[in-house]
């Protein structure tokens, strides 16, 4: 089963996500999903740099907010997706 870890970029103020990333140390990681309803493939990050997301991007509570994600790489070549921060 996938596995996705969730960090923040400093350098671009964003967060970012990888895919499967084999880590040296214990950490939460969070299970892709599949909605069949939607067609989409997401997930949920119990984390507290989701809660942050939010925050620092001020994104409503009381709405749905879809979100760029660009890919990019690390200094050393892993890629990674970074999301965008929204155009408001």
């Amino acid at each position: 089963m996938a596995k996705v870890f969730v960090f923040r970029v400093p350098d671009w103020q964003t967060f970012g996500f990888m895919v499967n990333l084999d880590l040296n140390q214990e950490t939460q990681l969070a299970d892709i999903q599949y909605n069949g309803k939607y067609k989409s493939i997401g997930f949920e990050s119990l984390c507290p740099t989701v809660n942050m997301i939010f925050s620092e991007y001020r994104l409503p509570l009381d709405a749905k907010a879809k979100l760029t994600v660009s890919t990019r790489q690390t200094a050393d070549g892993k890629m990674f997706y970074n999301i965008e921060r929204p155009k408001i």
